[in-house]
Parts: C-alpha cells; structure tokens; sequence
C-alpha cells in the first residue's frame, strides 16, 4: 500500500482540486492562511482561513488519494 507521501504529488494535487482551487489553494499557503496543519498516519489535515473558513483533509485509503474539503 503507498503511503501519503508517495500519493501526493503537484501533479495528483492539481487534478484533485483543479487548477483554480490549486492556485487559490498556494495563495493561502503564502500568505500563512493554513493553519492547524495535522498529520496523522497517512491522514493530513488542516484549517484554512480563506474567503471562509475551511477544513481539509488528504488521506491514503487502499493505495489512492482522498480528499474533503468543506
């Protein structure tokens, strides 16, 4: 089974979240709008304080990515 690491890639983030949430999703990132960043096992989440707040989460279940994205 891979790991969260081995899944997550620019290539695999951009095809999940699109290209317009992925460019939105860097301006958080730099402007220091992600916080309570979290990993647990293979699970990685996070609060982002963007135009609203939002809660995400990556995970590797059975060798795939998935997200939520409130």
């Amino acid at each position: 089974m891979n790991n969260l690491e081995q899944l997550v890639t620019t290539a695999k983030l951009k095809d999940l979240a699109g290209m317009t949430a992925f460019e939105r999703g860097e301006d958080y990132w730099a402007a220091g709008a992600v916080e309570r960043l979290r990993r647990d096992g293979d699970k990685v989440s996070a609060r982002v304080a963007g135009s609203e707040i939002y809660r995400v989460e990556l995970r590797a279940e059975a060798g795939e990515l998935h997200y939520d994205c409130t």
